[in-house]
């Protein structure tokens, strides 16, 4: 039997001056690990604590273990899994889920409650802080074989209503109910090109309280054996794909992505929806793997269904570069250059009429980065010191241009 693990303790303190203090000005942070391994089994417990815990809406202080034997790997308490961008991404949920991957198969699944209820406060007035107890359950299933492999993913949340028993006519939290479906994979259609795609649809219902019935295709029994479905549901397509092609020591890639404008579902915090990109991007390593270099670029539209009042396009380049001068010594340095060009529609006004050198508006932003570490001490006691360099620069203009240019070129300065 063996145990190891790790424990982290970090403080902030906060000062301000001129203006009203927005956090407590001494906040400390203590997380660890501890691993107990017998035989062929392994228990690690992880586990967070703050004096902040106690102030968060959702829970800070947490607590969780992830016993493994050979191809099975559970996890009980605070945990989060990721099926894939589009469908479960992340997200903390408080249950249990389970790893298995026998022979060429891989089959996750996970259950538990993704949001604890929050109810309302009259005399602290949390409105924006209401929340339902929301539950979610969640399996993908994959199969691979070399260079070939395919996943699909099936992901239920649902807000429960009873969870709460007040909720104030002005406020605009309502019960939810969502069932996201994916299929994704890869495989190589000829010795060095691989092909890689993914496909989710999620339908979600805004308003589970709604009693008007649904007129589209959520009438459907299939979708309706998942979900509660009226007025209120939704459904969104999200997909993207790649062709690439590998090299001894390099691999460059075509890619593509769509995501419907109000694309979302219950299974990630935040997601990036009404885009369209374009990118092909390019990495290889020399020097037997000590120098790593990675280059992007390409383009990125929305108003995929030209309801907004704006268009915009973003031109994105970045290159990001890593070599290890010894075995002590890494370094780092990346740059990137975003560039959004916006196009205002007008708006027709029959008392005022918008002046047309000032509809359109291009913004540039560049970052750069470079990180050296050095590593110092023995195997008892390790240290190592950081040096860091981070460089930004941002330029915003406006008028009647019609086009900025590939990162500027051609774009007004003044």
């Amino acid at each position: 039997m063996t145990i190891h693990g790790g424990i982290n303790f970090n403080t902030v303190n906060y000062f301000v001056n001129g203006m009203e203090s927005r956090r407590d000005p001494f906040t400390w942070f203590a997380s660890g690990n501890v691993t107990i391994s017998l035989l062929d089994v392994a228990i690690p417990l992880t586990y967070s604590y703050s004096n902040l815990g106690g102030k968060f809406t959702q829970p800070f202080n947490q607590f969780s273990l992830h016993p493994t034997y050979k191809w099975i790997k559970t996890h009980a308490g605070y945990s989060s899994m990721n099926f894939s961008n589009y469908t479960l991404a992340g997200h903390l949920f408080l249950g249990g889920g389970i790893e298995l991957t026998p022979g060429k198969w891989n089959i996750q699944l996970m259950g538990g409650r993704l949001n604890k209820p929050i109810a309302y406060d009259a005399v602290n007035d949390n409105l924006n802080q209401i929340c339902y107890k929301r539950l979610g359950f969640g399996m993908k299933t994959g199969y691979r074989s070399g260079d070939h492999e395919v996943n699909l993913i099936l992901f239920k949340a649902n807000d429960q209503e009873n969870s709460l028993v007040f909720v104030p006519n002005n406020s605009s939290v309502k019960p939810m109910d969502n069932f996201v479906t994916s299929l994704n994979g890869k495989t190589k259609i000829f010795k060095n090109v691989l092909l890689e795609g993914e496909y989710a649809f999620s339908a979600i219902t805004e308003n589970m309280r709604d009693e008007t019935e649904a007129e589209n295709i959520f009438q459907s029994k299939i979708i309706k054996s998942f979900m509660n479905v009226n007025s209120s549901t939704a459904g969104y397509n999200a997909y993207k794909c790649s062709v690439g092609y590998k090299f001894i020591k390099a691999e460059i890639k075509i890619n593509y992505e769509h995501i419907d404008p109000g694309y979302k579902t219950l299974g990630g915090y935040f997601f990036n929806n009404d885009l369209e990109n374009y990118t092909l991007s390019y990495s290889a390593n020399a020097l037997k793997g000590k120098l790593n270099v990675g280059i992007n670029s390409g383009i990125q539209m929305n108003n995929l269904n030209g309801q907004k009042s704006a268009t915009t396009k973003r031109l994105v380049g970045s290159i990001n570069i890593s070599a290890a001068i010894s075995q002590k010594i890494n370094i780092t340095g990346t740059y990137s250059n975003f560039s959004n060009f916006t196009r205002n529609r007008l708006r027709t006004d029959p008392f005022y009429t918008p002046l047309g050198d000032s509809l359109n508006f291009y913004n540039q932003t560049q970052n750069g980065s470079l990180a050296s570490v050095f590593q110092l001490g023995n195997n008892t006691v390790k240290q190592n010191i950081q040096l860091m360099l981070n460089y930004n620069q941002s330029v915003n203009v406006s008028g009647g241009f019609t086009t900025a240019g590939i990162y500027g070129i051609g774009a007004p300065v003044g």
